[in-house]
């Protein structure tokens, strides 16, 4: 499995519950109120694909596969997740 970073941006209002449906069905962490840590045996293009019927035309989405070297500060629980997630 690999690990996909989805950072979905949404103007105003509330995000589509179709795309954080479908992004809370795999393993996943949050990592910001708009990115998200996906892991899943899907491309990034795929993944993309799947979401892509729910997106607004203000909506913007970009979505990469995460590998090492990865660098930052998140919550000890969440750093662990990468770390073991990420392959």
């Amino acid at each position: 499995m690999s690990v996909l970073l989805v950072i979905y941006n949404y103007p105003t209002g509330y995000p589509s519950a179709d795309i954080i449906n479908k992004i809370r069905s795999y393993q996943n962490r949050q990592l910001g109120r708009d990115s998200y840590a996906v892991e899943t045996d899907e491309s990034p293009q795929s993944f993309y694909e799947c979401i892509e019927p729910y997106l607004s035309d203000e909506d913007t989405v970009y979505i990469v596969q995460m590998t090492y070297p990865i660098a930052g500060k998140f919550q000890t629980n969440i750093s662990e997740w990468l770390n073991v997630s990420i392959k």
